[in-house]
């Protein structure tokens, strides 16, 4: 289960944290008979993204209210099994989830698909390659039989708010000299669409109104700057957006028959080229607004005039930055797939299901190897062999003996008969 906001809206009152789990008990218990609550484990991972900006001592805290909830449940809880999940542990359960969805779970690793995430705050990149690399976002697991080396890379304040954000900052200051300026105070935003004015606190002389100014092909030339400027000024690496599909690593050809983008704001038809998304994009950057509301009256407010940016974020992302040509078909887009929602989540249970299920360890994703049925049957089979063989080997050694009744002395007589 999946809560939304998070443990991060209890910044300031991190002691009733507890409270926001307390409700998935008893939706689980009346779905979990009361004679399995002691071989029923849970676990609670909390996304980095949810803690971002919090101090440690914060995160603790709040997560040990929730373990406490935890123990008080019923079911199977240890300490550990609370903890906060690194971006790139994020990356493999998404990894995990739309391949399972996909069907390709347990598919050689070229036949595999990438996933390209688009997060709040941070941007993933998660492929398998054929190869296991040296690198440090090198992940190698085994599931449904086969081993998977997985390379990936997550990329902090490339997310989509926090771009959006940064290009939201920009346009509110009327020291933006690339601003197109319709009248005193009002800044031209490309990625709003017309007809659509953002207000701020006009009390501060260095803000301002940002008019939608509508134009896909701006926004999409700013979206490409801000991506620039963010990996110049990078202080932490990783800073820049590699492209691992179509380039080669460590001298290696990296093959991906497809590739999945998921993105938090924009749903798509489960299939289609980069230049249907420009259309697409167009649409919704450069039509009015009122316009807009009336096509899509079922799509809330915000996350309609956020579409201009989104399109134009995902086109300068997949094509400028990680080199995906504009007529190529293998990338999938939307937040669920064939009825099924798509998220980190739906990977982290697969994943977990596959593990011995009270003793996994959780937190080192470097080697992990998937417990299956099919395992335990290919060990029972040789235990089997190497007992019949035993036995068999026993019989060869073991001296034949003939049984012999004697009627003249009345006894049995037993002698050995020679191989």
């Amino acid at each position: 289960m999946k809560a939304r906001p998070g443990l991060g809206g209890f910044v300031e009152d991190p002691d009733n944290a507890g409270g926001l789990i307390e409700g998935w008990f008893e939706f689980a218990k009346k779905r979990v008979p009361r004679r399995e609550w002691g071989n029923a484990g849970v676990q609670l991972m909390v996304s980095g993204e949810e803690m971002v900006g919090l101090e440690g001592e914060l995160k603790e805290r709040i997560l040990e209210v929730c373990r406490k909830v935890l123990r008080g449940s019923g079911f199977v809880f240890k300490d550990e099994w609370a903890h906060v999940i690194e971006e790139e542990e994020r990356g493999v359960y998404s990894w995990v989830a739309v391949n399972y969805v996909h069907g390709t779970m347990g598919s050689e690793p070229h036949k595999t698909t990438g996933v390209v995430e688009l997060g709040r705050n941070s941007l993933q990149i998660t492929f398998a390659s054929r190869e296991a690399a040296q690198v440090q976002s090198s992940r190698r697991i085994k599931l449904a039989g086969v081993t998977y080396n997985l390379q990936a890379q997550s990329l902090p304040n490339f997310g989509q708010d926090a771009v959006w954000e940064s290009l939201h900052e920009r346009h509110s200051s009327r020291d933006m000299g690339s601003a197109l300026v319709y009248r005193d105070g009002f800044v031209g935003n490309p990625c709003i669409p017309k007809g659509y004015e953002m207000s701020y606190n006009i009390s501060d002389p260095q803000l301002v109104l940002s008019h939608g100014a509508g134009n896909f092909a701006a926004c999409r030339l700013e979206v490409l700057a801000m991506l620039k400027s963010r990996q110049e000024k990078c202080l932490r690496p990783p800073c820049n957006i590699v492209s691992p599909f179509f380039t080669e690593l460590q001298s290696q050809p990296v093959s991906q028959n497809n590739l999945f983008y998921a993105s938090e704001f924009f749903g798509l038809v489960p299939r289609v080229s980069l230049l249907e998304l420009e259309a697409a994009g167009k649409h919704y950057c450069e039509n009015d607004w009122d316009k807009l509301k009336d096509q899509h009256h079922s799509i809330d407010d915000l996350d309609l005039m956020r579409y201009c940016f989104s399109s134009a974020y995902t086109v300068a992302l997949l094509h400028n930055s990680l080199g995906v040509s504009m007529d190529d078909k293998r990338i999938g887009f939307a937040n669920n797939t064939e009825g099924v929602p798509f998220d980190w989540t739906l990977g982290a249970l697969i994943f977990q299901s596959m593990l011995e299920p009270l003793e996994s360890e959780i937190n080192n994703l470097d080697e992990i190897v998937g417990n299956e049925s099919v395992t335990y049957f290919s060990l029972f089979a040789i235990l089997l062999i190497a007992l019949l063989a035993s036995f068999f080997v026993l019989q060869l050694r073991k001296p034949q003996l003939k049984t012999i009744y004697d009627l003249e002395k009345g006894r049995y007589i037993v002698t050995r008969v020679p191989r």
